[in-house]
């Protein structure tokens, strides 16, 4: 096992993203780190021509996450698992999702929270797609009238 004191733990090339914690645990038997103390994740992912118009909104901001502690299994390391845990804050430019876990999985490109989740929006505008028309159809005179 090694310790360690204050440092960053990921820090991602493809992406602009990182992770610092105050203190980690390393167990290569395990393949884990276990991080606590001050753990904040800086997220910002490159837009893909294949990314929904949602998506594509979604990944203009730098999606920041903190918490008490941190679990990265690193077993298949080309998709490494993070694990959130304690106080979980999740917030991007008007947006903030509060758990007291979230599960990031780099393969699947899937961010699960779960128990105690909060989520607090200030615009579903990003929720829109752009290009999308909305059609709406004349209200018709109902035909058939009861006499009371």
């Amino acid at each position: 096992m090694c310790y360690w004191d204050s440092f960053t733990l990921i820090k991602q090339n493809t992406t602009t993203s990182t992770t610092n914690v105050s203190k980690a645990t390393l167990d290569v038997n395990k393949s884990t780190i276990i991080a606590s103390q001050n753990v904040l994740s800086k997220y910002k992912q490159k837009i893909k021509d294949s990314d929904s118009p949602q998506i594509k909104e979604l990944l203009k901001y730098t999606t920041e996450i903190s918490s008490n502690k941190l679990h990265l299994n690193f077993e298949n390391s080309n998709n490494p698992t993070l694990i959130y845990l304690e106080n979980v804050i999740t917030s991007q430019s008007g947006k903030t999702m509060t758990s007291d876990q979230l599960t990031i999985n780099f393969k699947s490109d899937h961010y699960i929270a779960s128990s105690n989740v909060t989520i607090q929006l200030d615009s579903l505008l990003w929720a829109l797609n752009p290009n999308q028309t909305f059609k709406n159809k004349a209200p018709t005179k109902n035909k058939s009238k009861k006499n009371r």
